[in-house]
């Protein structure tokens, strides 16, 4: 099916991009790192890239650039020109069927395996309670007016161990059952609400949802675990900066809602021994985010923090022009990776030229008919006619205007069953001009045509149940004129 065809395509194009951007971000890094360049590890300016990455695993300007470029309109008929948009052939259909069975077998796979931790994590927040601590809700509510935020709910858990933020439209913080400080709280609300502000959860489910379409390749899931990692070190990076902040304030310079912080101040070092001892006791869910998710990302988390004050914070042109860059090498070479693609499968379209023939072929007797699965001559441009929809019943089609020389142009497909005939009557001006007329299967690629000069008529008799066109292809070197119509008759 045509159809299967383009939508694995598709979905290669896509993954081809956001595995480049990808690559691109890592190679700049890894250049950086070598010139000892600190602002290189700034985990703001590079959370922004990742987030576009995630983008150009969906943005299909390299498929629609090739399917557009491929749409014509032909003597003022809309045309598709090539195979690639509107032909398969039997090998082809196979190859991509299996393909794609394959892919929808990993996606229902992923969606399952995130519906069995979905409902885990659901069994386990039925158990969640209010919380009914008053030093607990005070300090949650100066935090939740410090960062705007009115619709997050606080609860207890006694089957967690590790603070947690779920929810992607009800959001809640959910505690353990543990003896927490007033300091490791305002740690543990501060973290969480800046996850909330910079909408971290939504970008998790959005680059979930990604990695099930793209789960065959793997480096969709080591980009989703840079960029969580990254969040995580944005809100460490944004937490110590507000305790820095207050710490340089005077009293003046304090609100309200920062008086409750300036009382709790704790330093990067009690930050991090905090995030050590909660990583031990952490699991991670998907759709969550957790104030310390694991060892892995804990070694890194505080060497970025030792590296803060060597930050500077990027500026929105700099930022700007770097997703432009990436944006560009990007594009630009998956759309002429695209092209070779589709190139190639048109290639593979007339591969298939196993030609058998009735007798040899006698150019003066037109009613030799010849059988093959693809054009003889390479250099034939195919042209097909319509929007691809098909006529359910008995019709005709006008076969006139010009024909482009070596162009196949190929009319409405209509769909046929054993035993129905297409008859082709067609008159070429210039007379000596060799041109030919038949028929095209669309799913098969199978074609069935006579070659002839002037005056060519012909029935052709359908041998297999299928969808079929009538076409003209002009042979010569120069332009031909034809005039003439093809019945199909059911």
């Amino acid at each position: 099916m045509i159809w299967t065809r383009l939508c694995i395509t598709y979905i290669v194009f896509l993954s081809a991009a956001g595995s480049l951007s990808y690559g691109l971000t890592v190679l700049y890094r890894k250049y950086m790192r070598s010139l000892h360049a600190v602002t290189a590890e700034n985990p703001v300016s590079i959370l922004i890239l990742q987030k576009l990455i995630l983008i150009l695993y969906w943005i299909p300007i390299p498929f629609l650039r090739i399917y557009f470029s491929r749409i014509d309109y032909y003597k003022g008929r809309k045309a598709y020109i090539g195979g690639f948009v509107c032909v398969t052939t039997p090998t082809m259909t196979i190859f991509f069927n299996t393909l794609a069975l394959v892919w929808l077998a990993g996606f229902l796979y992923n969606i399952t395996k995130y519906i069995v931790e979905f409902f885990r994590l659901y069994t386990i927040e039925r158990g969640n309670i209010p919380v009914e601590h008053p030093s607990h809700i005070r300090i949650f509510e100066t935090c939740q007016k410090q960062f705007h935020t009115k619709k997050v709910t606080l609860c207890q858990n006694d089957l967690l161990l590790s603070p947690i933020t779920a929810g992607f439209i009800r959001q809640r913080i959910i505690l353990p059952y543990k003896n927490f400080t007033e300091t490791q709280l305002y740690m543990i609300y501060e973290h969480e609400f800046i996850h909330i502000q910079n909408k971290d959860i939504p970008w998790r489910l959005f680059g979930l949802i990604t990695s099930w379409i793209h789960w065959f390749n793997p480096l969709i899931f080591s980009q989703l675990q840079e960029m969580h990692c990254l969040q995580e070190m944005v809100c460490d990076y944004t937490v110590l900066s507000n305790q820095r902040l207050r710490k340089e304030s005077t009293s003046e310079d304090i609100s309200e809602n920062d008086l409750l912080s300036c009382n709790t101040y704790f330093t990067p070092k009690e930050y991090a021994v905090f995030m050590a001892e909660l990583s031990n006791n952490t699991i991670f869910y998907s759709g969550t985010s957790a104030f310390s998710e694991n060892k892995s990302q804990l070694t890194r988390r505080i060497e970025a923090m030792a590296n803060q004050s060597k930050w500077t914070k990027p500026k929105k042109w700099i930022i700007g022009l770097g997703c432009s860059c990436l944006t560009a090498l990007t594009i630009i070479p998956t759309t002429v990776f695209a092209e070779g693609t589709a190139r190639l499968q048109e290639a593979w379209l007339q591969a298939e030229a196993v030609e058998t023939e009735a007798e040899p072929q006698n150019l003066s007797d037109p009613t030799i008919e010849e059988h093959s699965y693809a054009s003889e001559d390479d250099g034939v441009i195919e042209i097909y006619l319509g929007d691809d929809n098909i006529m359910e019943y008995s019709s005709s089609v006008n076969v006139e205007g010009t024909v482009d020389s070596n162009t196949r142009v190929v009319y409405e497909y209509h769909e046929m069953t054993d035993d129905d005939s297409i008859s082709i009557v067609v008159k070429c001006t210039p007379s000596d001009a060799k041109y030919r007329i038949g028929i095209i299967n669309k799913d098969s690629g199978k074609t069935d045509y006579i070659t002839g000069t002037g005056l060519l008529s012909h029935t052709f008799i359908i041998t297999e149940s299928g969808t079929y066109s009538a076409y003209v292809e002009n042979c010569s070197n120069s332009t031909i004129t034809v005039d003439g119509f093809a019945n199909y008759l059911n």
